[in-house]
């Protein structure tokens, strides 16, 4: 019954990857999938044509990373991804709170050694 429920729930998923023809709507599909209550089978979906696209795509390809976690990683393997993700962006804006507008004046080689060592 609960394997129906996770089959059923991916189901609209798998019909709008047919008409995600584009990277940016492949990737919108692969969010809205991942945030979906009671979804929780995404092999299928990982699959599909459109979805494949993305793993060719520089920008998009962290998209597919993201649903290959979600159809065959480890909770550690999430958290490494997220990690990473961070410290991406604290590395990019130079702060730690991507909402913020405020950057941090100077970075030195032990703040940026400090922000590696606290992602892993």
């Amino acid at each position: 019954m609960e394997q129906q429920r996770a089959i059923n729930a991916l189901e609209p998923f798998l019909a709008l990857s047919k008409s995600a023809n584009s990277l940016r709507a492949a990737a919108d599909l692969v969010t809205k999938a991942t945030s979906a209550p009671n979804t929780y089978v995404f092999a299928e979906l990982l699959h599909t044509p459109n979805i494949a696209t993305l793993r060719d795509s520089a920008e998009f390809s962290p998209y597919y990373k993201l649903l290959e976690i979600f159809a065959w990683g480890t909770w550690a393997d999430y958290q490494c991804t997220l990690c990473d993700s961070h410290l991406r962006i604290v590395m990019l804006t130079g702060s730690s709170n991507p909402r913020s507008s405020e950057t941090l004046s100077s970075a030195t080689p032990e703040t940026s050694a400090s922000l590696i060592a606290t992602a892993r």
